[in-house]
């Protein structure tokens, strides 16, 4: 359902101003989206998690907004820990809740930036002033002569371990993030990855269970576009962390390069 809504609605900011490109209707589109009823109703500076028959329930301030990747035990008893990463007391783990990066966007694995407003959408485009001309910052592949990732149970947003580290002077507003990686390991089930932006915005590249039994990442792409508008200058940092706790296979991160 979600790709005639999103196209029936560009092509009507298309109408208001043919103009528009692809890459000008993405910023329209995050700038207007709404945050699916995940509004500040009471002003305390939290996002509120929704109402109960229209009543704002407190209790819910903190539904759905990423504190912390814990665990949350074994719910299905398939042998492998499942992972409560947005709070709610149920296990989800590729759900990691809404948080906002460093430019002030709130966004979500499971939602992107909010629901399409085809009316603010339309209205923006009739006067949106164009962004400038793409550019990119590539890396060049880092291989990392010790890239050995610590195993543990994942638990609060620091408990994944800092695995290399790319530094840019470049000044350009982020749209999208490519990091293509290759890294050995055992079970793919087991690891989690996350780039880490010179602003402290967090994005969780591939997260712990899944049921997958695939071994090894061979120069696979991961692409976020989780940093939108964010200021590239800076240190970005890989992460990771081997959930697979006392199994003897230790995962390697062995290189990387990231596109900004």
């Amino acid at each position: 359902a979600a790709a005639p809504m999103v196209s029936g609605t560009i092509a009507l900011m298309r109408e208001a101003n043919p103009a528009l490109d692809w890459r000008n209707a993405q910023h329209i589109l995050i700038d207007t989206a709404q945050k699916n009823g995940l509004y500040d109703v009471n002003n305390d500076g939290i996002i509120d998690g929704g109402d109960v028959d229209g009543v704002i329930n407190a209790g819910l301030d903190n539904f759905n907004v990423r504190t912390a990747f814990s665990g949350a035990g074994d719910s299905d008893a398939d042998g492998n820990i499942d992972y409560d990463t947005d709070g709610d007391g149920n296990a989800d783990p590729y759900h990691t809740g809404w948080f906002q990066n460093a430019a002030g966007n709130w966004v979500s694995d499971n939602f992107g930036f909010g629901m399409v407003d085809a009316n603010a959408a339309v209205q923006t485009a009739a006067t949106w002033t164009p962004v400038h001309s793409e550019l990119h910052v590539d890396s060049l592949t880092q291989v990392i002569a010790n890239g050995l990732v610590n195993e543990a149970n994942l638990g609060g947003r620091n408990s994944l371990s800092n695995i290399d580290t790319y530094f840019t002077e470049s000044d350009l507003h982020v749209e999208w993030v490519e990091i293509t990686i290759n890294a050995t390991v055992q079970d793919q089930d087991d690891l989690m990855l996350a780039i880490r932006s010179p602003g402290g915005t967090q994005s969780i590249l591939m997260a712990p269970g899944g049921g997958s039994t695939q071994a090894n990442i061979n120069n696979f792409t991961f692409t976020t576009n989780q940093f939108w508008d964010e200021d590239a200058e800076g240190v970005w940092t890989l992460q990771a962390l081997d959930t697979g706790v006392g199994d003897g296979q230790n995962a390697t991160i062995d290189d990387w390069q990231m596109t900004i």
